[in-house]
């Protein structure tokens, strides 16, 4: 299933990326998720940049099709080669959307790209989602295909009566028995107002008789705005008292808006409960900006800077480039404007009237996209340069 909220669909590109021009390995750190919505807001390309030592350069796109509900339908993921032309994307994933009577999503399946053999390998991952009368999702079934469909995995969900989350559990397919192990469980607590106050996770110790043991809690706490502010989970040692394994704190703007996620784990009582510290920004338009704890940078929402928005097919250069003073533009499609942004999707210039020289003196020494916009100021094409 694809998401179409963007902090799902931002991927995390850790570690290091191969550079094929000489071979070197460079630590990446940035990421920007790119997005091509049509004139309906639905979004039909997504791309998922990565910004390093040699400049901004896509990574990751995701392509979308609509039923006649603009329902996603079916799409597919692509990956490029990390160089600096960038041009060449080769296929990797292609997910297939069923939706009921009531648009509701009930099942999807995925498929690899075989590349040897130039074509969609038969589907190999598939989930099944039901719902109850009140149209509430109660169940997802992940399965894999060995010629048939076997279950692998799944999630069952509980409301309460103001159709709030009460409790969930997630189970194992086992195949030796041809049933289901459950083997954890998270309960949910509110308070008078729907706030979600407490979490408790249990796991069970026993089979095929379920017997749960109580193993970890969260607390949440909330401003006079219901926002969380303040998170604390404690865990069972093993044996001894119960110790702190993991604080998180929020903090707002003025607007509400957030501003940090502060995460403290302790990583003696378990692996998992890590650090995990973000910030946030905002461009002038109001788009978020997430900068990671390990010096990546996500872009939460989709910026104007883009690649090919319209996918019209028309030329497009400037030169030199890169420059320290001014920019030659053409075009063979007519523009009404250009704008320029800075690596953080911050728009730093503006030049109206279909100007064909554009003076980028001013600029700090850094990577930009410059973008021809039409008159109506929707953007037509993308291209980077460097001010030295």
């Amino acid at each position: 299933m694809r998401n179409f909220t963007i902090l799902f669909l931002v991927l995390s590109i850790f570690g290091y990326a191969q550079n094929p021009k000489n071979n070197a390995r460079t630590v990446s750190i940035a990421t920007y998720t790119v997005c091509n919505p049509d004139s309906s807001g639905l979004f039909r390309i997504m791309y998922n940049d990565v910004y390093n030592v040699y400049g901004l350069y896509k990574y990751y796109r995701l392509n979308y099709y609509y039923n006649s509900n603009n329902k996603n339908s079916w799409g597919f993921s692509q990956r490029s080669a990390m160089n600096a032309n960038d041009t060449i994307w080769t296929n990797d994933t292609k997910w297939t959307n069923t939706y009921d009577s009531n648009n509701n999503l009930i099942d999807s399946v995925t498929q690899y790209w075989n590349a040897s053999g130039n074509y969609w390998a038969d589907s190999v991952n598939r989930t099944v989602y039901v719902y109850d009368f009140n149209q509430h999702l109660i169940s997802v079934t992940n399965q894999v295909k060995n010629n048939a469909w076997i279950n692998s995995d799944r999630k069952l969900f509980v409301y309460n009566s103001a159709n709030l989350l009460q409790s969930s559990i997630y189970q194992n397919w086992y195949y030796a028995q041809n049933r289901w192990f459950s083997y954890d469980s998270l309960q949910c607590m509110y308070d008078a107002n729907n706030r979600l106050t407490n979490k408790y996770y249990y796991i069970n110790t026993s089979d095929p008789v379920v017997v749960w043991n109580y193993y970890a809690k969260d607390t949440i706490h909330y401003n006079s705005s219901n926002a969380p502010i303040y998170l604390l989970k404690v865990r069972d040692g093993g044996g001894g008292p119960w110790v702190i394994a993991k604080q998180i704190n929020w903090t707002y703007d003025s607007g509400g808006r957030i501003l940090s996620r502060i995460c403290n784990g302790t990583n003696s009582v378990n692996s998992w409960e890590s650090d995990s510290n973000d910030s946030y920004a905002y461009d002038i338009n109001g788009k978020q900006i997430l900068l990671g704890s390990g010096g990546y940078t996500y872009f939460s929402n989709c910026i104007a800077a883009s690649l090919d928005e319209k996918n019209i097919n028309f030329d497009f250069s400037i030169f030199p480039n890169p420059s320290n003073s001014a920019l030659t533009i053409t075009s063979t499609v007519d523009y009404s404007s250009i704008k320029i942004i800075n690596s953080i999707g911050k728009t730093v210039a503006n030049f109206k009237d279909e100007p064909n020289v554009i003076s980028v003196s001013d600029l700090s020494n850094g990577i930009y996209l410059i973008q021809l916009l039409d008159k109506k100021g929707n953007p037509l094409k993308t291209e980077k340069f460097i001010k030295e």
